[in-house]
């Protein structure tokens, strides 16, 4: 339910579905945007107590040189596993909803929109007013998939099980971007978004 001063807005899709991209657009026409990814990954910097927990739970082969978390070795044995991500989600997912009712709190009145891959998964915004969820057709998720982080289809395969089908996800949106054609056709339909979300009471 929207409280006084804050219109809670969820952005998800799949992984390489363009969320980010959209998410963009949002905050460039002026709304607030929390980068749900961006939070969780400042909550295990050196001396921190997630820091401290994942070394526990995974070891010294996910710690960088620089005693920083290498997300890239933590990434490769969570989307191996389905045992460590149920680790991993319990040491961070606690701290992040924190976080976030945190970002919440100081956030501007008006709209805020929570841009995550793993907002459903996790339930990282339970009391949304609205969701937007970024669909790609399946096949050319994968490929994006492998161009943008390097993968072979397996390991590709691998990231996009560990997440809800993004048609599942589609299926919950009061909203949905069809990110499957041009940038440009993806811009008109995120403009028409704005227009919506700047009609809304708590955007005036």
């Amino acid at each position: 339910m929207a409280t006084d001063r804050h219109f809670r807005v969820g952005l998800t899709g799949g992984i390489a579905c363009g969320k980010s991209s959209v998410a963009s657009q949002l905050r460039a026409a002026g709304f607030t945007v929390l980068e749900l990814d961006r939070l969780a990954h400042s909550l295990y910097v050196p001396e921190s107590e997630p820091h401290r927990l994942l070394r526990e739970a995974f070891g010294e082969r996910i710690v960088a040189p620089d005693g920083t978390i290498d997300r890239s070795a933590l990434g490769r044995i969570v989307f191996a596993s389905p045992q460590a991500r149920r680790t991993l989600d319990s040491l961070l997912v606690p701290a992040l909803r924190d976080r976030i009712t945190h970002e919440l709190g100081a956030a501007p009145p008006g709209v805020v929109i929570a841009e995550g891959a793993l907002l459903l998964e996790n339930d990282l915004l339970p009391q949304r007013d609205l969701l937007i969820v970024v669909t790609v057709p399946a096949d050319v998720q994968l490929e994006r998939l492998c161009l943008r982080d390097g993968l072979d289809p397996e390991q590709a395969r691998l990231r996009i099980a560990a997440q809800m089908d993004v048609s599942a996800k589609a299926a919950l949106a009061d909203l949905r971007v069809d990110n499957g054609g041009s940038p440009e056709e993806t811009a008109v339909q995120v403009e028409r978004l704005i227009a919506q979300l700047k009609g809304l009471p708590s955007s005036r």
